[in-house]
């Protein structure tokens, strides 16, 4: 995949943990219109006595990174949830970013998550071609990460995902 300069990228917790302890957080934040929730951000903040020191986000310079957080209302999960119950299965971040997501009027963003559940919700939407992994994304921006990605943060990893959600819709 090709993504422009600026493409608005939809992240969750996951991948700006994974970002920054690989070193690539600050390339794809200048290269990318990085967007998530609040609820992301808190997550962030959370567990600090189970994390390595590159695992530690300051949360200040974290929110200079975005572009946007975004804060979805008690009325938009529930609009969203009218329409699709499954959005219960997902952890809070995850369900945040994807009511957001139902929200936007563009066409033009992108979800960066390993939740299994979250890509398996998009694909329901037949959008699992707006799934993408951490790795394409440092790839596009020339960025080399610091240790190897953890595997469901690989483009290979994506792929694979990606295909079996598109074989289980068909079924």
């Amino acid at each position: 995949m090709n993504y422009d300069k600026d493409q608005v990228v939809l992240v969750d917790t996951n991948v700006i943990i994974e970002a920054h302890a690989t070193n690539v957080w600050k390339s794809i934040a200048d290269f990318f219109a990085l967007e998530t929730v609040v609820k992301c951000v808190e997550e962030t903040q959370t567990g600090y006595q189970n994390r390595t020191p590159e695992q530690q986000i300051d949360q200040s310079l974290l929110l200079t990174s975005f572009v946007t957080v975004h804060d979805p209302s008690e009325e938009d999960r529930f609009a969203v949830r009218l329409e699709h119950e499954s959005l219960d299965d997902l952890d809070a971040g995850e369900r945040d970013l994807i009511v957001h997501a139902f929200g936007r009027t563009d066409d033009v963003w992108l979800l960066a998550s390993p939740d299994k559940a979250a890509m398996r919700f998009i694909s329901e939407l037949n959008l699992t071609n707006k799934l993408v992994s951490l790795e394409s994304m440092a790839k596009r921006v020339g960025t080399k990460p610091r240790k190897a990605f953890k595997s469901q943060y690989t483009e290979k990893w994506h792929a694979i995902e990606r295909s079996n959600l598109l074989l289980s819709t068909k079924n």
